[in-house]
């Protein structure tokens, strides 16, 4: 496993900006050099113009049609599904999942005219407030090694906005580390981002896949367990334990510790110190056909991932968030 760090924060692979608003001056100053409107159709106001995603807006001016029969709202090329009301002068509408945040050309497309009428206008589409603020901390299996999307934090966090509210969940794994230099930086780790509510703690495989300098298995659990009380303790964060997924190959094991003994002493910790956990190694092996859900003997591949942010929702999220 490589030096690879990955520390952002990550929703569908762009940066979130926060919520704003921003006055009726918007309306044309950034789409109107695109598109100029049709003579027999023409977008006057839209009220509000700022909204979030979910949001109904009114679309006001003339031409428009006493129906909507072909016709199509566009926002951003995203054509909106959800229209409640279409009159000559006025339509309301949903803004449809999918509508980038920020600046957005809003498009009212008049396909039952003959020539084809159409004009646009402009929306800011705000970011929702973020509900839950989470830290996933670990090794390459946590930064998403061998994966197009970052790594478990991806589907997870995607899940989290669908299922919970809202969510941004850094990811903070770093390649080939073992418990020892987790804990020489988690405290620094922490304290990089402000609000922090839960910590998604999984590392361990490092230590068990190569015997020179990983230390026993008290040493380890021992780790393990003062990372816990640092989040919990000193910065009164919530902390949900992992235990390591399964592997492919287990020719590296130390003997001991095994994967198994530290599967084991994981479920234990998590019981002694009180905290839930996603036990990623049941979860992995009761899912049918898991060994194909490997991208070389350690890592996941993308279908992998998403097996595992789903562990760590069934298994121990579902019960903490509302």
């Amino acid at each position: 496993m490589g030096d690879h760090a990955l520390e952002t924060y990550r929703k569908g692979g762009r940066r979130r900006p926060g919520r704003r608003r921003i006055g009726s001056g918007l309306a044309l100053a950034f789409a109107g050099a695109l598109l100029a409107c049709s003579p027999q159709m023409q977008i006057q106001a839209v009220e509000p113009d700022s909204a979030n995603v979910g949001d109904i807006i009114a679309i006001r001016g003339y031409g428009f049609g006493a129906e909507q029969g072909t016709s199509n709202i566009l926002f951003q090329g995203i054509q909106a599904s959800e229209i409640p009301s279409w009159s000559d002068s006025e339509i309301t509408v949903v803004v449809p999942e999918g509508v980038p945040y920020g600046p957005v050309v809003l498009a009212v497309d008049i396909m039952a005219e003959n020539p084809r009428q159409w004009d646009t206008a402009g929306l800011f589409v705000e970011a929702a407030p973020i509900q839950y603020r989470m830290l996933a901390f670990g090794d390459s299996i946590t930064a998403g090694v061998s994966t197009s999307y970052g790594g478990y934090t991806y589907y997870l966090e995607n899940l989290l906005d669908l299922q919970a509210g809202p969510t941004v969940i850094i990811n903070a794994g770093k390649g080939g580390e073992r418990t020892a230099a987790g804990l020489a930086r988690f405290e620094s780790t922490l304290t990089k981002w402000n609000d922090i509510q839960f910590v998604l703690l999984m590392e361990g495989s490092n230590d068990v896949t190569d015997s020179s300098g990983a230390g026993p298995l008290e040493s380890i659990v021992g780790n393990l367990r003062e990372m816990i009380r640092i989040a919990r303790d000193d910065y009164g964060m919530s902390v949900i334990l992992g235990t390591i997924p399964p592997r492919l190959s287990y020719e590296g094991d130390q003997a001991p510790p095994t994967t198994l003994e530290l599967v084991q002493a994981i479920r234990d910790l998590a019981a002694e110190e009180g905290v839930p956990v996603a036990d990623h190694y049941a979860y992995f092996t009761d899912t049918p056909d898991w060994e194909t859900l490997f991208h070389d003997t350690l890592h996941p591949n993308d279908q992998g991932y998403a097996v595992l942010a789903n562990s760590w929702l069934e298994g121990a999220l579902e019960n903490l968030l509302p």
